[in-house]
């Protein structure tokens, strides 16, 4: 397998995590607050469907954190990036309007956070969304906080097969730079860089999680191998390369031993296609006298009998015609 493939999403919780959110409508719990409240939406039947989606999103996010408390801050933001994005979708035409039905998405989130299932329980989002657009700063945060929660998920896999090890090796070399960004931000406490809470009190280093992946050995090895290869072709091609610019440049002499072959050849073979035209000429000269010799002879036999014809003639008509007998036939009438 190529290790520089990269299927690490299909592995990685948070990926996983939003494929779910993004799924097509299907029946939830919380569904009935779009609808038992008319003045809501009202005969909007587009952005109802939305906020059944809405609705729906927010029980998984809720099952999710009953499983996983520690990830309740997380998988909240994932649900708010969700409403950003599609917010902002072709499924509403007008933007202004979307913008400003956040307050209602807000009232029917409310509303499910004051049923009895969930009143002042630890598991809900208790934030109101707030009115902004899905931009480079919020996917940004997002990246960062998915990088948290795929880490600890790596880190916690005790046993993986070549796939899932190939696709986390290429995750987090590929995040390299990212973990320093996060470190850089979260180290200066600079105002208005992000830093979550989690990141504080613990490492996140992928170099170190590199290191306690079974395949990490193959892959380094696979790759200073594909390096020497390609240093030894880059050599092989500039050596080839200076040899042709050197042969380009040689001045053609007459004395060089190609120019000789060359003179060789040529002289040869003028001399080959005159021996074939002589051949030529010559065989058609015998055929063409051949056969005037056969029309000779032949013009030959043929005059002897001629004149042998004539004397047998000549002789005949000194004979009496009247010893001749005649044979003439009669019709009766």
């Amino acid at each position: 397998m190529n290790p520089e493939t990269d299927k690490s999403k299909f592995y990685l919780p948070s990926y996983l995590f939003d494929q779910k959110l993004s799924k097509e409508f299907c029946k939830c719990n919380y569904c009935n607050f779009c609808h038992n409240e008319p003045e809501i939406f009202e005969n909007d039947y587009n952005y109802r469907m939305f906020c059944y989606n809405f609705a729906k999103n927010v029980e998984i996010v809720y099952n999710k954190n009953k499983e996983n408390p520690q990830l309740k801050e997380k998988h909240c933001k994932d649900l708010e990036s969700w409403v950003y994005k599609n917010i902002q979708g072709n499924c509403i035409s007008s933007f202004k309007t979307n913008f400003d039905d956040i307050d209602k998405l807000n009232t029917v989130l409310n509303r499910i956070n004051s049923d009895n299932l969930n009143q002042r329980k630890a598991h809900i989002c208790d934030k109101e969304l707030k009115k902004k657009f899905y931009n480079n700063e919020l996917a940004k945060i997002k990246t960062i906080d998915d990088y948290g929660e795929n880490y600890d998920f790596i880190k916690n896999k005790s046993d993986m097969n070549d796939s899932e090890c190939y696709a986390f090796y290429n995750y987090l070399t590929k995040n390299s730079d990212l973990h320093k960004e996060i470190v850089d931000s979260c180290s200066k406490r600079v105002d208005g860089k992000y830093c979550p809470s989690y990141y504080r009190d613990k490492e996140y280093d992928p170099n170190e999680l590199l290191g306690t992946l079974k395949c990490t050995e193959k892959i380094e090895l696979s790759q200073k191998e594909s390096m020497t290869d390609q240093r030894d072709y880059e050599a092989c091609k500039q050596e080839l390369l200076e040899c042709s610019m050197f042969n380009n440049n040689k001045p053609f002499g007459i004395t060089d031993f190609g120019f000789f072959l060359l003179i060789v050849f040529s002289i040869w073979g003028i001399f080959l296609t005159l021996l074939f035209l002589y051949s030529r000429i010559r065989n058609g000269n015998w055929s063409f006298n051949r056969l005037k010799k056969k029309q000779i002879l032949k013009d030959t036999l043929l005059g002897n009998y001629e004149d042998e014809m004539q004397e047998d003639n000549f002789k005949n008509s000194d004979e009496d015609l009247s010893n001749i007998p005649l044979h003439i036939t009669y019709q009766n009438s």
